[in-house]
Formats: C-alpha cells, structure tokens, sequence
C-alpha cells in the first residue's frame, strides 16, 4: 500500500500536506461535518478544513470573541468542545491571525480583515469599489476623516 501511495505522489495523481492526503488542485469550499460518526479524533481533520471553518464563521460574524469562536468551530466540525479539541482549534486561529488572515485584538477579539469594502470617498463625493484590505481603508478613512460604509 505504501509504494502504491509514493507512486500516486510521485506521478502527481496525489499530493500529501502533513499527513493528509489530497488531490492536486483540491479546494475545499465547506469544512465536513463529523457529528455522526464513531470513533471521531479531530486529530484526523485537516488543518486547512479546521481553518477554512473558522473563515467562514469569522466572515459571517465579522468579529468574535476567541472563546465563542472556539466553541462554534467545534460544533461546526461536530466534535464536542474538549480540551484537545480546544487547543488544536486554538493553534488553527493563532496560524491564521499569524498568516494575515485574521486580526486579534487586544481583549481576544478576532475579525476578518477582508479584501472589498465599500467606501464613500470622500464623504458625498464618489463612491467606489476597493480592493484593499479592512484594515487600511479603516487606518487610511480615519486620518483623512471618509466614511467607510461596510
């Protein structure tokens, strides 16, 4: 089984990230739910479906606090909020605020810096569409006094 793995690998049919194992161009568009089944170890869940299930619940809540995000992560996936399960989840929101990904406030709130934002520019004037992130149309709106309608 192993040399037909390293075959797969080394024609390129598949491709392996840590130890898991995935198709070439693979994207993952939903994390899977694990509620249903026996035996479950959120060891063997992807790092990429645990962040791509904290994106999409940072997106859809805008900011967060880290403990709420821990739990509804957790629920998310189907696991039970146990202390493993709370600290892989953990180390998954500190690579994706360490990437850029994610901002951590101070007080432990985490938002998504996003990529579009609507801006009036400046006030009453000239409406537009920017792709920059969040955060430095917020910096940039603040020094020169826009508003940003998000």
């Amino acid at each position: 089984m192993l040399n037909h793995t390293s075959s797969l690998i080394d024609t390129g049919m598949i491709k392996k990230i840590d130890e898991f194992y995935w198709l070439p161009n693979q994207q993952l568009t939903e994390p899977r739910c694990f509620e249903n089944q026996v035996n479950r170890n959120i060891e063997w869940v992807a790092e990429e479906e645990i962040e791509l299930a904290i994106l999409l619940i940072v997106k859809k809540s805008f900011t967060i606090s880290i403990d709420q995000l821990n739990s509804e992560v957790s629920r998310r996936l189907g696991f039970n909020s146990t202390t493993v399960v709370k600290r892989i989840i953990l180390d998954s929101i500190k690579k994706s605020v360490e990437k850029g990904v994610l901002q951590k406030s101070d007080e432990d709130i985490i938002s998504y810096l996003g990529n579009i934002v609507l801006a009036v520019y400046p006030i009453n004037q000239l409406v537009f569409l920017a792709s920059k992130p969040l955060w430095q149309w917020i910096m940039m709106s603040l020094k020169k006094r826009y508003l940003i309608i998000c």
